[in-house]
């Protein structure tokens, strides 16, 4: 994981920037909700995060469970929150995120638990291997606006492909929007004036 990293790239491009730095940590931030307890729980099949933190992964996750908060986990930062931020390492944000919800992975994608093994043998393991690979061929869609996007796209060409009906079609949408514009029932109550 290197999202630490990342961030602490952009924070000291201040001393070149401050305007830039901002704008970019501002974004940078807004993409953190992705990181939750369930996510997190990826970075055990990931070859990119050290042996010794997916050991302590393990060990949380195997002697902790009960112990763990059952509320949602996520990362919500604000602009204020960067300096203690970049003050932990990549490893106490893994670890700080895990929860119950963090062992669903294993049920959820049909993955013989693995973590009684030694992290420095998972490599050799039929379950971790299965797991890893289960988790490489999920597809990833990184942002409800590329589903929106999608999902009009299918509904648009699911009424019509007549070109011509579409734009009909769009318009009759934005005239009903210009004359409804909320949905409160006193908005729909007023009569049609064609």
């Amino acid at each position: 994981m290197c999202t630490n990293d990342g961030l602490r790239e952009i924070k000291k491009y201040e001393q070149i920037d401050k305007i830039i730095s901002e704008v970019a940590v501002s974004k940078f931030i807004n993409h953190l909700y992705y990181l939750t307890e369930e996510c997190v729980a990826f970075s055990l099949l990931d070859e990119r995060i050290d042996v010794n933190t997916k050991l302590k992964m393990a060990q949380k996750m195997q002697t902790e469970i009960d112990e763990m908060e059952d509320h949602a986990k996520k990362l919500n930062l604000k602009i204020s929150d960067i300096p203690t931020f970049l003050s932990k390492s990549n490893e106490e944000i893994l670890i700080s995120l895990l929860s119950k919800k963090s062992a669903d992975i294993f049920d959820r994608f049909k993955i013989e638990n693995f973590l009684h093994i030694s992290p420095f043998e998972w490599l050799n393991s039929s379950a971790y291997q299965k797991g890893k690979n289960a988790i490489e061929q999920l597809k990833v869609v990184n942002d409800s606006a590329e589903r929106g996007v999608k999902l009009i796209e299918d509904f648009n060409n699911s009424i019509t492909k007549d070109e011509s009906q579409k734009q009909f079609l769009l318009q009759t949408v934005k005239d009903y929007r210009s004359r409804y514009p909320h949905s409160t029932k006193s908005t729909l109550s007023n009569p049609l004036n064609i």
